[in-house]
């Protein structure tokens, strides 16, 4: 088991636990889904956009005073992605399509893109319903899962799938500056941690972009915050107070921490809050 690092034996803080909780893939499992998707990796280059008002004029202010911790988002944030956010559809336009039929001709699923898609959307939903009748107003899937149920494959076969399918319709590289960043508050002593909406090929789909491990980035384990582990999606308030009991726990306050996301309302809000 991993010490520290957010890879394949390391749980959520706070996470379900039981029946219902995910199945982590192994540590073979997890090494084989990194080297799968280090060879699919594409380059994506974030917009060229100017920063807009009210942002630009906090651009190079020093913040109020010294954090502790440094908190990051994954899609949009560390990984600059084609949709910017995890679990993309295929698009109208027919080029994801033709993709996501590649994908499904290698791993023998015999079914048109599109047919495919629409069924996934109907699962997830499914099961969306099923956890909003819980109680849980922001749910999230386990995707391998649904693809496990769709297809009839074994977990470990869904997991390759979906993690294909990911790198066709959403490919994601490092943010420019992220590396240069997590060196920096590194080497500043800051603590590092993870919330993201995710799913579980994130973790595999960071350490492919970046070629290290979580761990070697500086990452720790109880600060990683994965929405698929806790069946909660942001802007679920309860991912942000599962990282500030964990934050507690070393002693940090929530007030000691500053949380970076690309999304004013799942990611910005419920941090402050």
């Amino acid at each position: 088991m991993r010490i520290r690092g957010c890879g394949p034996a390391a749980s959520a803080p706070g996470a379900k636990s039981g029946p219902n909780l995910p199945e982590l893939p192994d540590p073979a499992e997890h090494a084989r889904l990194v080297s799968f998707l280090r060879g699919r990796t594409r380059r994506i280059d974030p917009l060229p956009l100017p920063l807009p008002e009210p942002f630009l004029s906090l651009a190079g202010r020093p913040l109020p005073r010294r954090p502790r911790a440094l908190i990051l988002d994954v899609y949009g944030t560390l990984l600059s992605s084609g949709a910017g956010e995890v679990g993309t559809a295929v698009d109208k336009g027919g080029g994801s399509s033709a993709l996501l039929a590649e994908v499904l001709r290698e791993f023998g699923v015999e079914t048109d893109a599109g047919a495919f898609e629409e069924r996934l959307v109907r699962e997830i939903r499914g099961d969306h319903e099923i956890s909003r009748g819980a109680g849980i107003p922001w749910p999230e899937v386990d995707g391998a899962a649904i693809l496990a149920r769709m297809t009839g494959k074994s977990l470990p076969e869904a997991r390759l799938l979906g993690a294909a399918r990911e790198a066709a319709l959403n490919p994601a590289s490092p943010m420019p500056g992220a590396a240069e960043l997590l060196a920096k508050a590194r080497k500043a002593g800051l603590v590092l941690g993870i919330v993201s909406n995710a799913q579980y090929y994130t973790v595999p789909v960071l350490e492919a972009a970046f070629g290290r491990s979580l761990a070697d980035l500086g990452f720790s384990t109880e600060l990683c915050v994965w929405s698929w582990r806790l069946g909660r999606a942001k802007p679920d308030p309860e991912l942000f107070r599962v990282l500030a009991r964990a934050l507690g726990e070393r002693g940090i306050r929530p007030e000691d921490a500053v949380y970076a996301g690309n999304d004013l309302a799942n990611d910005i809000a419920p941090a402050r809050a």
